[in-house]
């Protein structure tokens, strides 16, 4: 099938999202992934995915802010809670109301973070390749210390292991179109630093924990998934070697990952049925914020960065961006204003 047209939508802090939507049946949203390009995401082997998707659901795919055909650079005070953000534009562009949640790696802890504040919307969640925690020591020397020293190995390394394009100079090309060093090196830290122990026991929607195994970069493995599935109740777990079994396989034919996801899908209540146990389900109680939060989150109201904060405070920049994506968690905000009105409205500066 033709690569669908790209299409934009717009973030509330001002981003702009491209995003594709194509093919019939249950919307099914990729969120985003760590090397995207809404355009070219749709050529071999990563298209032959997206293709055999498209032919079983309506398939809505996105680049996160600072990647492919979206606004770049982000900021320099980015937090994993922006992608948020970037989700709800792409549902609120293309009008659904219920919908399955797939994502990948680091972007499974956004998913989740999502599901999690809003159970009514969605009716699955798939987390592929994702963790417990963060990319961690695992993908530092890959994801960070690489990319920081020498861009250009960065690149020819994951175009090698993504790609795998018969031309090598074409794959890399992939690379550097769908992300820049400065957005890289912006990203790590928090994806880095990134957790969700404290959330996954909240899903209450059905959750399948999807894993190829044998990629090789900071990807998860099959304890990686145990450990995630152990704390989702209810969840699903699948293993399937990769490169036979992956996504951005190659190989033509079929995908064993696919009939994971078919197989998943086909266990879903009916829509009516599903939707009325979600919204009878009650949402969970975020716990109050500590005192150091509310310290931070004064700094926040008044414009500081994560830089100017750790400095005030003499914490790591990392430290304040995991300190500032709590707040976010626990307050139900997404971004500078929501955060002001919530500490305007309950007393907090």
């Amino acid at each position: 099938m033709e690569a669908p047209p790209v299409q934009y939508a717009r973030t509330s802090d001002g981003y702009s999202i491209a995003y594709t939507d194509s093919g019939r049946g249950i919307p099914f949203v990729w969120v985003a992934g760590p090397i995207t390009h809404a355009r070219l995401d749709w050529l071999a082997p990563k298209g032959s995915a997206l293709e055999q998707l498209a032919r079983r659901v309506r398939l809505i795919t996105y680049d996160a802010r600072g990647h492919g055909m979206s606004a770049r650079p982000v900021p320099e005070d980015y937090v994993l809670s922006d992608d948020e953000l970037d989700l709800e534009a792409v549902v609120a562009a293309t009008g659904i109301d219920r919908f399955v949640l797939f994502a990948g790696y680091y972007f499974g802890h956004v998913a989740m973070r999502y599901a999690v504040r809003n159970p009514e919307r969605v009716r699955a969640l798939i987390l592929w390749n994702s963790r417990v925690g963060g990319q961690g020591t695992r993908g530092r020397s890959y994801n960070i210390d690489m990319a920081a020293e020498d861009w250009a190995l960065f690149v020819d390394v994951t175009a090698r292991v993504i790609f795998s394009l018969e031309d090598p100079e074409a794959a890399k090309q992939r690379v550097r179109e769908s992300i820049t060093q400065l957005d890289m090196l912006r990203r790590s830290v928090p994806t880095r630093d990134s957790g969700v122990a404290d959330i996954a026991s909240l899903l209450v929607v059905p959750v399948l924990v999807l894993v190829t195994t044998g990629i090789a970069m900071a990807a998860a493995s099959e304890e990686d998934g145990q450990k995630l599935a152990a704390i989702i109740p209810g969840s699903r777990l699948v293993v399937i070697a990769h490169p036979d079994g992956g996504l951005h396989s190659d190989e033509p034919g079929p995908k064993p990952a696919l009939h994971a996801i078919d197989d998943f899908l086909a266990t879903l209540p009916p829509e009516a049925a599903s939707q009325e146990v979600t919204l009878t389900t009650p949402r969970p109680q975020f716990q109050v914020l500590s005192p150091r939060e509310v310290e931070i989150l004064r700094f926040v109201v008044a414009g500081k960065s994560s830089r100017e904060i750790g400095e005030e405070l003499v914490l790591s920049v990392r430290t304040v961006e995991r300190h500032i994506a709590n707040i976010y968690l626990k307050t139900e905000t997404h971004g500078r204003a929501q955060v002001t009105n919530y500490a305007r409205d309950n007393g907090l500066y």
